[in-house]
């Protein structure tokens, strides 16, 4: 773990690395400009750093919970990001022997992480509805006109209902309910993950409200998570105490590679290793039957 004593003695070595870099690290959908500017940004860091110790901190934690490489890289992605989603290589993943093509978007810098899977899926059960649907968590709309119904508690943007999923009651159920990468936070970020029975007995209650009040008659519950971010919700999925029909895992293999995996394979994932962000994505499935 690196704490701020001992960023003074890393000083002169991150400026060296800054010029190293321009010879290692090779990734796909790079080039020379890239590898130039990340040497900048690490020169321009350590000046940072110097002016501004008082930010020091908030860097720091930045850093070690997602890596300080995907701290350096993140600015010129979203600088290349135009022309990476537009010139990039076809990719494609498998769920129960169905090809979905790998969701490279500028929002989120989507193909970095499990929103290269979770949205393709998603928009592929949205496609396949018809009839009306509820989303729990204000995700997908970043990448699509929504002309569904958004329940967020916090965040305030046009359309959203902002109402607790725990008690919320529409007038009319819905035929399909997604939720990408919000449950685990229910219940979980408030205290840091310091009360993980608080956070179950919060998702659950939440996970029946939704089947018991806003589920029509033989729809369907998709709900995705990124395993090792909550890891009482794991329990959950990894247990089925949800009684989900099905639970797929998807574990990334590669920079831009995902693979189907079991259960077994999904609890040795870790967030943020070896990859930065979710390793494994669970998506469970429940009808209404």
């Amino acid at each position: 773990m690196i704490t701020i004593k001992k960023i003074n003695y890393f000083i002169g070595l991150i400026s060296l690395l800054g010029i190293l870099v321009l010879f290692f690290f090779p990734e796909p959908e790079t080039n020379f400009l890239y590898y130039l500017g990340t040497a900048i940004f690490f020169i321009t860091l350590v000046t940072f750093l110097i002016t501004k110790k008082k930010r020091i901190k908030e860097i720091l934690e930045w850093g070690n919970r997602w890596g300080y490489w995907t701290l350096f890289k993140k600015p010129f992605l979203i600088l290349f990001s135009p022309i990476i989603t537009r010139i990039h290589p076809k990719h494609t993943f498998f769920i129960d022997n169905k090809e979905y093509d790998l969701f490279y978007h500028r929002y989120n810098l989507t193909w970095t992480k499990e929103r290269a899977v979770e949205i393709p899926y998603a928009l592929s059960e949205i496609q396949s509805c018809k009839g009306s649907m509820l989303e729990v968590g204000n995700v997908i709309q970043n990448y699509l006109t929504p002309t569904w119904t958004i329940v967020d508690k916090y965040e305030k943007s046009k359309g959203v209902l902002n109402e607790d999923i725990n008690t919320y009651m529409p007038k009319n159920k819905h035929d399909l309910i997604i939720s990408i990468s919000t449950f685990e936070h229910i219940g979980w970020d408030e205290d840091g993950g310091a009360n993980p029975s608080g956070s179950v007995d919060k998702i659950r209650t939440c996970f029946n409200n939704i089947k018991k009040n806003c589920l029509n008659k033989k729809g369907k519950i998709i709900i995705s998570i990124p395993i090792g971010w909550n890891t009482a919700i794991d329990k959950l999925f990894f247990n089925n105490k949800f009684k989900f029909d099905k639970i797929r895992y998807v574990k990334r293999t590669g920079s831009r590679q995902w693979t189907q995996v079991p259960m077994m394979s999904a609890k040795k994932c870790k967030y943020g290793k070896p990859y930065a962000y979710a390793n494994c994505v669970a998506i469970g499935e429940y009808i209404n039957d």
